[in-house]
């Protein structure tokens, strides 16, 4: 965790290093209209955050399927399984909601 907000901190420093250098500004051409006089690191961080708005919407359909599976497992599996330590013969024995037994 502490190395993702020292890296994040690091690109942060440089995102700023680099808008303060390149100040010009740039024309964008696409095909039907121009936007004219553009700022340089205005035009990379709408970019930037264009980029990260496409993967999070790439990402989503199987994080979906994902959360869809891991529901189901929860489902299909047992609510608890507890080893008796009285019997010690090892074997795990099923506890459904309803038991009231202790181990």
């Amino acid at each position: 965790m502490r190395i993702a907000i020292i890296l994040s901190l690091i690109i942060s420093a440089l995102a700023i290093i680099f808008a303060a250098i390149n100040t010009r500004a740039v024309d964008i051409y696409f095909g039907f209209f121009t936007i004219e006089s553009a700022s340089l690191p205005l035009v990379l961080i709408t970019t930037l955050i264009i980029g990260v708005f496409v993967g999070y919407l790439m990402w989503l359909p199987a994080r979906m399927r994902l959360s869809k599976k891991v529901r189901a497992l929860e489902r299909s599996a047992p609510q608890t399984v507890t080893i008796d330590p009285v019997e010690g013969d090892g074997e795990a024995s099923e506890m459904g909601p309803d038991d009231k037994t202790l181990p």
